[in-house]
Parts: structure tokens; sequence; C-alpha cells
């Protein structure tokens, strides 16, 4: 499942509150079903609020990763892309073959969204090609 954003704030906050929106749910909700699975570590409600306004700065640890994964129901590959974006600029590419592990794409954040999806799908398209010549 890809995560909806609007292209004008962060992704993955952006993702989040697109979430929170379709579903109708409250950060605190959604605090408790973000649950790392490997550690059993949980997101607070208050960090989720950070992370909507703009006050979390930096990339985040794994496990709060994993958690938000959880909690979002995606899969944590998901989350990372979009912290990617949000964090140091760059749209991770999905896979585009078995041999491959996804790109970065440094789509400039000016762009519209249609804009940003032209670039991203030409950048897959190519990066395919030089993976099956």
């Amino acid at each position: 499942m890809e995560m909806e954003h609007d292209g004008t704030e962060p992704r993955l906050s952006a993702a989040v509150r697109a979430y929170l929106e379709r579903t109708r749910i409250t950060t605190h909700a959604l605090s408790q079903r973000c649950i790392d699975p490997e550690t059993g570590e949980g997101l607070r409600d208050q960090w989720l609020r950070h992370l909507l306004q703009g006050r979390v700065t930096r990339s985040l640890e794994q496990w709060r990763y994993r958690a938000l994964a959880a909690g979002l129901g995606v899969d944590v590959i998901t989350v990372k892309r979009l912290a990617a974006a949000q964090w140091i600029g760059v749209d991770v590419l999905p896979d585009t073959g078995a041999d491959s592990v996804g790109l970065l794409v440094d789509i400039p954040a000016g762009l519209p969204p249609a804009d940003r999806q032209v670039v991203s799908d030409t950048a897959s398209t190519l990066a395919h090609r030089l993976l099956t010549r």
C-alpha cells in the first residue's frame, strides 16, 4: 500500500496526516497501534503530534520506523522511503526488478505532485532499462 501525501508538507508527516484523516482516528488511537514488533517499544501520542507539527527534525531510530509501519499497516520500507524524502530530500523509488534495491532520486521540492511523479516514473524506467541491458 502506498501512503498518500499532498506535496505541501514533508512526506512522512503528510502521509501520517492523510492516514489520520482517512481513518478518522486520533493520534492517541494511532499511538496505541504503533508498537515495534521486535522490541515492544511504542510511539507516544506526543511524539506523533510532534511529527505532524514538523518538530521531529531528524531521521528516526529503526524501532520507530517499525512501530510507525505497524501502526499505519504498511511495510517498513514504505515508511523509510517517506522518511528519506522528508529528512534527506530524496525520493526512493520502488524496486524495479529482482536485482534492484531501490533508487534515490533528488526531486526538487517545488515541483507539483504530478510533475514529481513524472520525474519518479522516468528515473524508474531508466533504472529498469539499465538493469536489463
